[in-house]
């Protein structure tokens, strides 16, 4: 049977660097029939001398100035020959060498897109698949606007897409579009009445840091645009704004141009701003206020009172919009009053001793605050002071046992929380190059401590001290924000307060109020003593252990051993079953990513042994232990009653090493409402 001709299309600007890993996978493919054309934009740095050379396997290619990515794309599809083309970035590959030809197996010859499963590439090597969804189910929510996180990530990216040469020739790329103009094309196609396969096959491998992430802003306004032209336009306005950003509906340069006019003004009071609102997600605190805050009546500072300006301007209440927005371009001017300072029953009206409103502007007012003593402060705005609070029934009471606080090098307040996340809790960002956190142990001895953090920053690592800490460093290889990611330490003393020293080994170029983030603190446990506790084998029981597990633990003492980290993917210890044929204990992972531990007395290869029974046909695993490369699996999978043996060469590290299982896909239980991917029935080092 005839196998098309296929065009892999790359367009590139300065990728030197990357191109060749990119023209090296293509080689790999076993798929003969196949051409390679390169579009670049006018590269400075090399990238023109590998496309000159022959052995680069490049069919055709040009270079010159264009109009934007998806410009050069519709200038690859002229260039092709293939009757199927797929568009690669440079620094991007195909998943293995069979890729093409698993994809564009059995496709139907009515078909006008192929599309397949990509692999997510982290900043710090780890992988995490994102499956296509089914385009005819994807096409359906998008008509009804019933939008989710899970519907966005289910959009195939054009790495993972074969689409006919032809069609695109006649229906181009919208070059209007710099981030989603391939989605864009799917949807205006599928509303023509374009028919989709899916592979069900992993094409490529897609590297963070294109264009999507470099260009947040923009990208979920064209998201939003593509909701509104084949959805419903009031539903996809507000998705977006309550889950992305509040100024989504205009374009990215328009809320830059007004956030920085309302930032450099330096009359709007961030930190103020967000603790009056704590239950909105600002995550700038000047968009929210500037395209949500100001429509509910929030004011932009103390001294600023809206409704006070709009009544007493005419003009300001003619032009509508924004009553600060109006101050600043005009009122600011002509030092127009913001507030009722003549009502002496106004809180701030003590400071007229200090202002004269008719002559001075804001700036004035702010500065001689700044210059005042805060006793002076105080006593001018005694009279305007809320009641004291009630006194606590027993000021005396001591803390609670695990009570914290960070105490420094912390965000001043809390944030949050974001349910997109999966933050439903206001939390804490760490701050800058150490990190004091708090504790209360109520009780002598060794306790553990428990710390859950999140990290949105690659390779970031966590040295861990303080009085009556066991000092460990402790690597987060995981550099999506969405991840929890358990840390545990080990204190010693007596009872009393313990001050805990984080440092973070790398911190983000400042933010929008110039705090260099490191890493979010969610949560802070402090479990019982450790001579109280039953010895951990696969978790923590609390009941006697079964006589099974009991002599297992006896016989591991002295060498490795598999740490259970529970509240990361991994359910607790359940069983037997005997309908299943399992007449032990046994454990669930319950979530797509999960994460344990094996502790070894010394570095050495060894195997991890896992035995499983799959609930899910297809599974698919990525491994990845310490800061290893990761392994792909295909697990086996059958009804719970077969079991199937996984045996995986590790590298182990002394002390601790960390193991991350990222599952392909997971499955609802409905009696327990569990999203459940793999049983384990035992593991193992040996």
């Amino acid at each position: 049977m005839r196998r098309p001709l296929v065009t892999v299309a790359i367009v590139t600007l300065n990728a030197a660097a990357e191109l060749p890993g990119t023209l090296r996978s293509i080689a790999r493919q076993t798929w003969q029939e196949k051409e390679v054309v390169v579009v670049d934009g006018g590269s400075t740095d090399g990238t023109i001398a590998i496309l000159r050379d022959p052995a680069s396997g490049v069919t055709r290619w040009e270079s010159g100035k264009d109009r934007g990515p998806y410009d050069a794309m519709n200038k690859a599809a002229a260039l092709a020959s293939g009757e199927w083309i797929i568009f690669m970035n440079a620094g991007d590959w195909f998943a293995d060498p069979q890729a093409i030809e698993h994809a564009l197996r059995d496709v139907p010859p009515d078909a006008d897109f192929v599309i397949g499963h990509h692999l997510y590439r982290l900043l710090d090597g780890s992988m995490v698949l994102h499956k296509a969804a089914d385009f005819e189910d994807t096409w359906s929510r998008l008509r009804a606007s019933d939008f989710s996180f899970r519907w966005l990530s289910g959009i195939p990216c054009h790495q993972a897409t074969f689409t006919r040469t032809a069609l695109l020739l006649e229906n181009p790329y919208d070059i209007g579009f710099r981030i989603a103009a391939d989605h864009d094309l799917m949807f205006r196609m599928r509303a023509a009445g374009a028919r989709f396969h899916h592979g069900n096959t992993v094409v490529a491998v897609y590297t963070q840091g294109g264009m999507s992430t470099n260009q947040e802003a923009l990208c979920f306004h064209e998201w939003w645009r593509i909701g509104c032209t084949f959805g419903k336009p009031a539903l996809s306005t507000r998705f977006f704004q309550e889950n992305f950003r509040p100024g989504v509906t205009e374009h990215p340069r328009r809320v830059a141009e007004v956030t920085a006019q309302v930032r450099a003004s330096g009359l709007f009071f961030e930190d103020w701003y967000r603790a009056l609102h704590p239950r909105d997600r600002l995550v700038d605190p000047v968009e929210h206020y500037m395209y949500v805050g100001w429509k509910q009546g929030f004011a932009p500072n103390p001294f600023f009172d809206p409704a006070f300006y709009v009544a007493r301007y005419a003009d300001a209440r003619a032009a509508g919009g924004n009553p600060f927005e109006h101050y600043l371009n005009v009122g600011r001017a002509e030092n127009r009053l913001t507030f009722d300072w003549a009502d002496a029953s106004r809180p701030l009206a003590a400071l007229r001793g200090v202002f004269d409103p008719q002559r001075e502007g804001l700036e004035v007012l702010i500065r001689r605050i700044a210059e005042m003593p805060s006793d002076q402060l105080a006593r001018l705005l005694a009279p305007f002071a809320p009641p004291p609070p009630p006194p606590v029934a027993d000021e005396n009471a001591p803390p609670a046992d695990g009570s914290w606080s960070l105490v420094g090098g912390a965000s001043e307040h809390s944030e949050g929380p974001y349910p997109q996340l999966g933050l439903d809790a206001p939390f804490r960002w760490s701050i800058g190059a150490v990190t004091t956190l708090r504790v209360f142990s109520a009780k002598p001895g060794r306790r553990r401590l428990r710390l859950v953090v999140r990290n949105a920053l690659g390779g970031q690592r966590l040295a861990i001290g303080g009085e009556g800490v066991t000092p460990r460093e402790a690597p987060l290889p995981v550099a999506d924000i969405s991840v929890p990611v358990p840390v545990e330490v080990t204190l010693d003393g007596p009872p009393g307060y313990r001050d805990i020293e984080i440092r973070p080994s790398r911190q983000s170029q400042p933010d929008g109020v110039g705090r260099h983030l490191t890493f979010i603190l969610e949560a802070v446990t402090l479990e019982v003593p450790e001579e109280a506790r039953a010895a951990p084998l696969l978790g923590d029981i609390a009941a006697p252990l079964p006589a099974p597990i009991e002599a297992a633990l006896l016989k591991r003492q002295d060498a490795e051993t598999v740490l259970w980290e529970m509240s990361d993917g991994v359910g607790a210890l359940e069983g037997p079953a005997p309908e299943i044929g399992l007449p032990h204990h046994f454990r669930w992972i319950t979530a797509r990513r999960c994460r344990l531990l094996l502790e070894a007395p010394a570095a050495r290869h060894a195997t991890l042994r896992l035995d499983y029974r799959c609930p899910i046909a297809g599974q698919r695993a990525i491994l990845r232990v310490n800061d290893d490369p990761a392994q792909f699996l295909r697990l086996d999978s059958g009804a719970l009653t077969e079991r199937f043996r996984l045996e995986i060469p590790v590298r182990l590290k002394p002390g601790r090493s960390a193991v991350e299982f990222m599952l392909s896909e997971t499955t609802r239980e409905v009696a327990g409402e569990r999203d459940l991917a793999l049983l384990i029935e035992d593991l193992a080092i040996v």
